[in-house]
């Protein structure tokens, strides 16, 4: 087994440097320009809830498929099975996935469930505000927050750790600039 942790790297810094931030750059043109296509020739504006929650409840099966797979397959999932079978072997990321496959069809079909019941809601807070009144809208609303500021931190961490790894860059280095593609997505489109 090779130690990576003596400054053995795959890549140099500089180069760590410049997928971070190249890429975040060119992912944002891209976006940017797809938004703008989106609206001019097709009439989807990315700025109304519809579109950007729902899109405009157009979405076909396979892509509610994708979109569930997606949600849950996050990079830290990934990252987890890479490193399981670098562990353990094969077996073990088959595992892995066949156990949370159970999860996903679970929500899944309580989805299903949730849009027969509630047609017109957008997002699973609007259903507790209907069920459960105000107060546990506000519980829910704080426990969602909580929820994401947790996801979203462990993804920029488990990004930026293989950053680290195949580059040898620093890992504050590596945190603060991972998410300056989506960022920088923003402030073009909106404004600072």
């Amino acid at each position: 087994m090779v130690d990576i942790s003596h400054g053995i790297s795959l890549l140099s810094q500089g180069t760590g440097y410049g997928i971070l931030i190249g890429l975040g750059v060119f992912f944002a043109v891209i976006i940017l320009i797809a938004v703008r296509i989106q609206k001019l020739y097709l009439m989807e504006d990315s700025g109304r809830s519809e579109m950007f929650m729902v899109a405009n409840r157009s979405v076909g099966t396979g892509l509610t498929c994708s979109a569930v797979f997606s949600s849950w397959m996050w990079i830290n999932e990934t990252y987890f099975s890479c490193v399981v079978c670098y562990e353990f072997g094969v077996a073990a990321p088959m595992w892995f996935g066949t156990g949370l496959c159970f999860q996903v069809a679970l929500m899944a079909v309580l989805g299903v469930l949730s849009k027969l019941k509630v047609p017109h809601a957008h997002t699973s807070l609007e259903i507790i505000r209907k069920r459960y009144g105000n107060a546990g809208h506000f519980v829910f609303t704080i426990l969602n927050l909580i929820n994401n500021i947790f996801g979203c931190s462990n993804m920029i961490l488990s990004g930026s750790q293989l950053v680290v790894g195949i580059t040898g860059m620093h890992i504050v280095a590596a945190t603060i600039l991972l998410p300056f593609g989506g960022e920088s997505v923003s402030l073009i489109s909106h404004g600072p």
